[in-house]
């Protein structure tokens, strides 16, 4: 950087050098500083709203380079001083040079460079790790819009919506979280008919707003037209959300709509993306949220998602002190483990558990979104709220809110991201929690009473997930357990427990004993009857041990419960070959590829049902497809190898 920067910096005085003006030197100056000034006004607006738009950032800065060396291509022509020959050859040779580098730059990989790895790289270095891992997924889409660059990834049956790199929403890991986000306070309002809801994404969360019953009307506020691009490959998850007539689609700001449009609303949802993202943070100032509260109509319920994990007890009492400002009632929720969503509203607002109750029992589309959102029963949803009333002045103490003018969380968040802060957030959290009772009202005979116990079964649930991200599994899964007793009916706790059980099944598979790994599985496929994981890694384990029947029926349910799955469909096909199925087998894996065409298992069984069936010529080129895509894989050279030595004692056998 430090030839470019220095001719870079030459480049004006140079000029000042170069041009004479009859005004003189100050003149001369005024003048090269003037065209300057306007070179970077038109520089910047033609490269924001232009070249990123119509050719995309790498194409955009070639073409800009290429600019720059054809003016300097013409002024060599153009020169008539000393040397005026030599000038001419000069720019003609660079015209040529240019034209050769122009087109033998090599493309970008826009797989890696869209991985977000700058905003993990903390967390890799958390466990040990130099580098991300292989990343199997499909890049389904890419566009580089005027505020970020949107890609969707696709594995099997997985959508994933990045911005800059860094995922924002997916049809399945986060989406209780995107659904909670978007029906909760629509839920919690008695008559909710028109929305707001800032920030698109994937489309989950405006579709959940739009799903409640009586929503009439909802503005949907994006200011990226590329994110809008990327949410049609989520049309299935999303309803159809963009092509719903009842949907205002705006292409915009969400702050300059609330003051702009003129319309009030019954429910305000706002999604914005991570706080340490550049410009987030005005969507969590005091004078947004005053916005917001402008046009909440009398019973209005607002909501904002917030991340929780970047972010320090400080930061997030500044946005809560900023809510407080312009919402008597305030409380904060946990959404997916690690994200928060606060819900504001005016002095009369209470969480209505009957009105809650006959909501469920009279409209199914109610029951539907609680439990997508992980809240099937009244325990899981109230459950869910951290602070409210008392407890979250207790939280804000002294600190000061976010607003415009200090923006304390705009120069905050982004240190944030890589020091460790969500253990003491979350301890922080639990300590203050409380308040439920006095905001809730209608609830069941005895339902006050249950409080204490479901606040306890959260705390453990999150001290065991601290644990497991600091990799101290058997401490982690004993919280976990805990809280599956004090909470059995809870989704989010049972997925958790699910996971660890399988995981340390695992485990125990890889030290030699299968047994226990079994028992283990077979508790984690009953503890979470949606989680197939443990049913895949028992077949895996009854093949292997010879018992075909239990591996069948161990796959076929797991299949029942993700029948897309590109693993577990290679699965099946490995057992169809063990078991001599091979016309099943080869669907399956055809199937599994067909679906994922990176899969490594899809490739594997591939290769295993050609060279079962002898054609082992066809295995070898699979095996080799796959480590074309796939270099370092040993298991797949190791399958490569087998193959062709199977080969060559076909061959060698008379």
């Amino acid at each position: 950087m430090l030839l470019p920067t220095l001719v870079s910096g030459a480049a004006f005085p140079l000029a000042v050098g170069v041009y004479r003006s009859r005004g003189g030197a100050s003149r001369s100056v005024g003048d090269v500083y003037a065209a300057n000034t306007l070179g970077a006004i038109l520089g910047s607006w033609t490269a924001g709203f232009l070249l990123i738009r119509f050719l995309g950032l790498r194409e955009g800065i070639v073409f800009a380079a290429m600019l720059q060396v054809a003016v300097s291509i013409l002024l060599l022509i153009l020169w008539r001083g000393p040397g005026a020959a030599s000038s001419r050859v000069q720019g003609l040779a660079l015209a040529v040079v240019a034209g050769v580098v122009a087109f033998q730059l090599p493309e970008w990989n826009r797989h890696e460079l869209t991985r977000g790895g700058f905003a993990i790289a903390a967390e890799l270095r958390r466990y040990g790790l130099e580098e991300l891992a292989v990343d199997k997924s499909e890049l389904a889409f890419f566009e580089e819009g005027i505020t970020t660059t949107v890609t969707v990834r696709k594995w099997g049956d997985e959508l994933t919506m990045q911005m800059n790199g860094v995922t924002e929403a997916s049809n399945r890991g986060d989406l209780a979280t995107q659904v909670l986000v978007g029906a909760l306070p629509a839920i919690l309002h008695p008559d909710p008919q028109d929305a707001l809801v800032i920030g698109l994404g994937s489309g989950l969360t405006a579709a959940a707003t739009m799903r409640h019953p009586g929503i009439q009307t909802l503005d949907c506020v994006e200011i990226s037209e590329a994110v809008v691009h990327a949410a049609a490959f989520f049309e299935e998850a999303n309803y159809g959300i963009l092509t719903d007539p009842r949907v205002n689609m705006i292409i915009g700001d969400g702050r300059n709509h609330l003051q702009l449009s003129g319309r009030t609303f019954d429910v305000i949802v706002s999604q914005p993306s991570n706080v340490w993202v550049s410009g987030t943070s005005a969507l969590m100032t005091s004078e947004f949220f005053g916005m917001c509260r402008a046009q909440l109509r009398p019973g209005g319920v607002f909501c904002s998602w917030i991340q929780g994990y970047s972010l320090s007890s400080e930061a997030l009492a500044s946005v809560l002190a900023a809510v407080r400002e312009h919402f008597p009632k305030v409380s904060l929720w946990s959404a997916g483990w690690g994200d928060l969503v606060i819900i504001a509203a005016e002095e009369d607002f209470s969480v209505d558990l009957q009105m809650i109750l006959d909501k469920a029992a009279r409209e199914p589309v109610v029951r539907q979104l609680l439990k997508e959102a992980d809240m099937p029963d009244l325990a899981s949803l109230v459950s869910r709220n951290f602070l409210a009333g008392a407890a979250v002045d207790r939280f804000i103490g002294d600190v000061e809110p976010n607003t415009d003018d200090n923006l304390f969380l705009e120069f905050r968040a982004p240190r944030l991201l890589y020091e460790e802060t969500i253990r003491e957030l979350f301890e922080s959290l639990h300590a203050a929690a409380g308040g439920t009772e006095e905001f809730i009202s209608n609830a069941p005979e005895g339902f006050a009473k249950q409080l204490p116990r479901l606040r306890r079964a959260r705390e453990l649930e999150s001290r065991g997930r601290l644990f497991f991200r600091e990799g101290r599994g058997d401490e982690g899964l004993r919280y976990v357990e805990e809280a599956h007793t004090l909470h059995p009916t809870d989704p989010a706790i049972a997925d958790i427990l699910a996971k660890a059980l399988t995981s340390q099944g695992a485990t125990l598979a890889r030290r030699g004993d299968p047994g226990a790994a079994l028992g283990l599985y077979r508790r984690a496929a009953e503890i979470d009857p949606e989680y197939g994981e443990p049913l895949v890694n028992s077949a895996r384990l009854y093949l292997k041990s010879g018992n075909g029947p239990a591996s069948q029926a161990m796959i076929a349910e797991a299949l029942r419960r993700r029948p897309d799955h590109p693993e577990y469909l290679s699965v099946r096909a490995q057992i169809r070959i063990r078991t001599g199925e091979f016309s099943g087998a080869l669907e399956d894996a055809r199937r599994a590829l067909e679906i994922d065409p990176n899969s490594i298992d899809g490739f594997t069984s591939l290769g295993l049902y050609y060279k079962e069936i002898g054609q082992f010529d066809r295995a070898d080129s699979v095996f080799a497809a796959a480590l074309a895509r796939h270099p370092g894989n040993l298991e797949l050279r190791e399958a490569r190898d087998e193959a062709k030595t199977a080969g060559r004692k076909a061959w060698s056998t008379p």
